[in-house]
């Protein structure tokens, strides 16, 4: 078995990357993902190996003869990469290759696991491609296949309109081709498709018109590989992808850095709270009809906007500012109240501290003291009030803050109701219609709706000149069509969401006496938010490692909020999902508590 492993590409699609290092010297973990590739092939007895270079051709070089001292590659270098494809480089290393020998084709741009490699060429079949299910935003040659045959090879110009990946499969890019097939049939066709001109073509476009014949139907089979056992590095988030799957340890801090993006990554997500009964099959089929023409089309102006936010939250519209998520609010509030003595509670959402920084605190560790809280208002300009406050889940009645802003019209209360809509209580916005001028409402809906990958926020204030000043803070164009619709959607089905409201509550109840009988909780308080605040039976010190192992082993994603609280212990908030899967969270903390007692 002959391996060449095709290294020549500039890999412009890697943007600022490609500026400074070739595709295959990008580092994994410790190791590049050429000598990743090599070592593999080591493992699985491939030691005859074919390097076809072409851009950075003398670093490669230089960084495999230190890594592999006195190790003999065979180094073809293909001149014409900048204005050629690969099917030039595959030539070129099948002309200084003698007939007779079975060939492993590999691209110098992938990272896979050892196993992947050994089960391909342990394949009994001559002819293998390696495949894999095909998901989202995958590119290049897929493979249609009938039990193990591959019946053709779709390459990416022939993915037309019409074409549906439903059901196909990616073609990973390694093959396994026995000397007759490559002697006979492949190596002849490479090199009439290059003298007829085909020199920008990929090397998969020969195999595609093959596999038409009658003659070699049937000559190539499938293997097929799990999704999460290899990457292809095209682009930069490619290669995030890539280090979550391959830098195990790495994965909880790549994550908690993202603040988000979890689409890319295999995970549960317990990290970041919002309703998981909403939206269903029937709102998101609905998004999905009108999804071409929301795209297509801009959305309303802002005036239009407030006025459908208000409809949905039964507010006036004059006090309502519709905004493209709750954070877009935050820079101006910091602007506006850039002198004031500020009133923070803590532990809290981030943002307030931050665009706060000065600011004083109450305390919620856990449960806020009324009044002693009322016995400082005073001596503040603004009082934020998170409610129920996030992470805690705790809750001040609403008679109570009613009564403080009526009592204290100096004072501007910012009340943010962003969870509210699953506390057993009426929210302030839903209680009175009309507020005083000093109390600004926010609210992000995100979180009450499940969608905060469409960004919806909203501040309410009956204090004109706030309202004035915010919305001329805004673009034309705030808030995207898809958002917009959601709004529309939203007052279509209002009761139907609020019925999604009193099963979340139901779920986070069940759930928190579930937690209760975990053996790897030591408390859980009650909450008023679709999350619970939950401290383990670990010490501090060993929660990452608890973490790491949901994550690793069985895909939950939980953040450690420990720094929030100043009381000792390994705190955690537990978004609340549906019953299903908060029971195999708590099957998974069972596991991963046993786990830590073992190797303590």
């Amino acid at each position: 078995m002959h391996a060449i492993l095709l290294a020549a590409g500039r890999g412009s699609r890697m943007g600022a990357h490609a500026e400074t290092v070739h595709k295959s010297l990008l580092r994994i973990g410790a190791e590049t993902l050429i000598a990743r590739m090599i070592d593999a092939l080591d493992v699985c007895g491939v030691d005859a190996i074919t390097i076809v270079t072409g851009h950075e051709a003398g670093r490669i070089r230089e960084h495999l003869t230190d890594r592999y001292p006195g190790r003999q590659f065979k180094f073809v270098h293909n001149p014409y990469y900048a204005t050629t494809n690969n099917i030039v480089s595959l030539h070129m290393a099948f002309e200084t290759l003698p007939s007779g020998e079975d060939v492993l084709i590999v691209e110098g741009d992938l990272i896979c696991d050892r196993l992947v490699l050994e089960r391909v060429l342990a394949n009994p079949s001559p002819n293998i491609a390696l495949v894999s299910p095909y998901q989202r935003g995958m590119d290049g040659t897929l493979a249609v296949f009938r039990g193990d045959t591959i019946e053709r090879l779709v390459l990416s110009h022939q993915q037309t309109d019409g074409f549906k990946p439903d059901g196909a499969y990616k073609t990973v890019n390694i093959y396994k081709l026995g000397a007759e097939f490559c002697d006979l049939h492949y190596r002849p066709r490479l090199a009439a498709a290059i003298s007829a001109g085909s020199r920008n073509d990929y090397y998969e476009a020969v195999l595609s018109e093959m596999l038409l014949e009658p003659a070699l139907h049937g000559a190539l089979r499938a293997e097929v590989a799990d999704p999460g056992s290899w990457s292809e590095i095209d682009n930069p988030n490619d290669l995030e992808i890539a280090r979550f799957r391959f830098e195990p340890e790495n994965r909880r801090a790549q994550l908690d850095k993202a603040f988000g993006g979890l689409w890319n990554f295999p995970v549960a997500d317990y990290c970041y709270p919002k309703n998981a009964r909403f939206p269903d099959a029937r709102a998101l089929n609905e998004l999905q009809d009108h999804f071409q023409t929301l795209i297509t089309n801009y959305g309303s102006a802002q005036h239009v906007l407030d006025r459908k936010m208000a409809d949905f939250m039964g507010c006036l519209p004059r006090f309502t500012v519709a905004l493209n998520g709750l954070s877009q609010v935050y820079p101006f509030l910091r602007n506006r109240f850039i002198n004031a003595r500020v009133l923070l509670p803590t532990p809290s959402f981030g943002e307030y501290a931050r665009m706060f920084p000065d600011a004083d605190t109450y305390d919620d560790e856990v449960g806020i003291d009324v009044e002693a809280l009322q016995k400082r208002l005073t001596n503040f300009d603004v009082v934020v009030i998170v409610n129920p406050n996030n992470p805690t889940g705790s809750w001040i009645p609403t008679m109570a803050i009613s009564g403080w802003v009526h009592e204290y019209p100096r004072q501007t209360f910012i009340v943010d109701e962003s969870f509210a809509a699953f506390a057993r209580s009426q929210r302030l916005l839903q209680t009175y219609a009309e507020l005083p001028e000093n109390v600004i409402v926010l609210n992000s809906l995100g979180k009450s709706l499940g969608v905060p990958g469409v960004r919806l926020g909203m501040a309410y204030s009956s204090s004109s000149d706030f309202i004035k000043a915010l919305r001329a803070e805004l673009p034309i164009w705030n808030m995207n069509a898809v958002a917009e619709a959601m709004l529309e959607m939203a007052l279509r089905r209002r009761a139907d969401i609020n019925r999604t409201f009193q099963q979340v509550r139901i779920d986070r109840d069940a759930m928190a006496e579930s937690l209760k009988r975990n053996p790897a909780v030591e408390n859980v308080w009650p909450s008023e938010g679709n999350f619970l605040l939950v401290r383990l039976h670990l010490p501090k010190e060993r929660l990452g490692a608890f973490l790491d192992h949901l994550l690793q082993h069985h895909g939950f994603y939980v953040k450690d909020i420990s720094a929030k609280f100043r009381q000792p212990g390994a705190w955690v908030r537990l978004s609340v999902g549906l019953p299903e899967q908060n029971e195999r969270l708590l099957e998974a903390m069972t596991n991963a508590l046993q786990a830590l007692s073992r190797t303590s």
